[in-house]
């Protein structure tokens, strides 16, 4: 089981969200369970998190 305090930063693969209106290659931050940004700066991030390359792969964050 995933601990909620974790956060992720999902990088370079294809975002998809249609409610939204976002279809392109970004960053995507999550952080206690959550989407906490799409495309955050740098010092948007938390100061501990895990990095994930997604090239290649589609993100939907709205289907989740």
């Amino acid at each position: 089981m995933t601990e909620t305090n974790q956060s992720w930063l999902i990088e370079h693969g294809h975002i998809v969200d249609p409610r939204q209106r976002i279809d392109r290659v970004g960053r995507l931050l999550i952080a206690g369970g959550i989407v906490a940004a799409v495309d955050p700066s740098d010092g948007d991030l938390p100061s501990v998190f895990t990095r994930i390359d997604a090239r290649g792969c589609i993100v939907a964050p709205g289907l989740v």
